[in-house]
């Protein structure tokens, strides 16, 4: 048979080579995790940030993972609406954000002068 051999990558771990099939190897993140890779499947493996925790990633669904912010909170996050997450000012207090189309406003925190 005119097979070539497969290359392990000596800086990951990659699944089993069977002969004959067109699947690559998948390579595995040394500096974060990634979920189950199942030969087969069209899904890329997700790569979780190292410096802050990630949302659960369900295999199947389109939702791509967020990066909590470390520099203050967000909201909740809720699978399957399209509410973007409102990063709240850390040099002063901006209103509540209400889930119609109202546009968050920041509040200005020079001082003005009077004359």
């Amino acid at each position: 048979m005119n097979e070539a051999p497969a290359l392990t990558s000596t800086f990951g771990t990659s699944p089993d080579f069977r002969a004959g099939t067109n699947i690559k190897p998948a390579l595995i993140s040394t500096f974060g995790t990634s979920p189950e890779y199942r030969a087969g499947a069209d899904i890329e493996s997700v790569l979780t940030s190292a410096f802050d925790t990630s949302f659960e990633y369900r295999v199947g669904m389109n939702i791509e993972p967020t990066l909590t912010s470390k520099c203050d909170t967000i909201p909740e996050y809720r699978d399957g609406t399209n509410v973007e997450s409102a990063l709240t000012s850390t040099f002063d207090t901006s209103p509540e954000y209400r889930d119609s189309n109202v546009r968050q406003r920041i509040v200005n925190t020079c001082l003005c002068q009077y004359f």
